[in-house]
């Protein structure tokens, strides 16, 4: 399978090289998705789709100024979306809201309202979880030839399952070479290569609170390091607890993670610094010297002491 130049797609290419999915979520801290007609997302920047307010597109240089990182967003659900009244759904550390029936030229405001923590003079409600599924063709050709497949599985798996949960598609969530990929709000958490076989599973561990540990990219709005120490710790047995990541230690190409793990104490998990060279997108030329990713090798030898083997380059993170 190759694309329209002869390339083999980015996805495959990555897969191939083994580039690891956790870590590669982003640090996104706040998401703001606008329901639009799929057919008029932009291709490269979602504020300038055909229709919409010039005013959405200082929503994310808005909330640069504030210290958030902004996700703007687009989706549609089925049908699809009005240009004239359209949903809000607003994101901000695990916590999210709705809105319903908003007149198109209100949105930026209400948006910078919550982006300032005001008022959103408009009714609200609390955001459940929901699913966003990355299907944007326009932006990446792997995003739709593998993404559609999976929103079309989890419509059916809900449909056969009877479970009630909002599913969508969605305009660029990040990492088009992990296509496809799938995005569990308010929690944040990004899931990577899901297979449409997984969609029934998907919906049954979202819908319990749980993760599929194979799949996870990692949780928006968390360093890369803070993102691989926790998957790998929820991959090894530790899923069942509250983790908390408390401390970095860098070196160089090595890394190791302090995390707090409930009811069981401090673990370090080793990382080390790896490149890859897959290209990023579909088309693109192989990434020289290539991407520098952190992967989990292990839980430290010093795990559960309160000081590790002491390196030079220490670095606190919350996640």
């Amino acid at each position: 399978m190759s694309d329209s130049d002869g390339h083999e797609p980015c996805s495959l290419q990555c897969f191939a090289e083994g580039e690891p999915l956790a870590g590669s979520a982003g640090d996104a801290t706040t998401w703001i998705g606008l329901s639009w007609p799929k057919p008029r997302w932009d291709r490269s920047s979602v504020a300038q789709s055909p229709g919409l307010p010039a005013e959405i597109a200082s929503l994310e240089r808005e909330a640069a100024q504030l210290g958030h990182k902004l996700a703007l967003r687009l989706f549609q659900r089925t049908p699809a979306s009005s240009m004239e009244q359209i949903e809000m759904v607003l994101v901000r550390a695990g916590e999210g809201i709705k809105l319903h029936d908003v007149p198109i030229e209100r949105a930026a405001g209400l948006a910078r309202a919550f982006l300032h923590g005001e008022t959103v003079d408009w009714p609200t409600r609390p955001l459940g979880t929901e699913l966003f599924v990355c299907t944007d063709g326009k932006h990446d050709a792997c995003c739709a030839r593998l993404g559609r497949p999976l929103f079309k599985a989890l419509l059916q798996a809900r449909a056969e399952t009877g479970h009630k949960i909002e599913i969508s598609e969605a305009s660029h969530l990040g990492g088009h070479r992990f296509a496809p990929n799938c995005l569990v709000l308010p929690q944040g958490l990004l899931y990577g290569r899901v297979r449409p076989e997984d969609a029934r599973e998907l919906l049954r561990v979202t819908i319990e609170g749980g993760r599929l540990s194979e799949h996870v990219r990692g949780c928006t709005g968390r360093s890369e390091l803070a993102q691989v120490a926790e998957a790998f710790a929820h991959a090894h047995g530790l899923g069942a607890h509250a983790i908390d990541v408390i401390e970095t230690i860098i070196e160089g190409d090595h890394a190791r993670v302090r995390l707090e793990v409930s009811g069981v104490g401090s673990r370090w998990v080793r990382c080390e610094a790896r490149r890859f060279h897959a290209p990023s997108s579909c088309g693109s030329d192989p990434e020289l010297p290539g991407r520098r990713r952190w992967d989990a090798v292990s839980f430290d030898s010093a795990a559960g002491e309160s000081d590790p083997p002491s390196l030079d380059d220490r670095s606190s993170e919350l996640s």
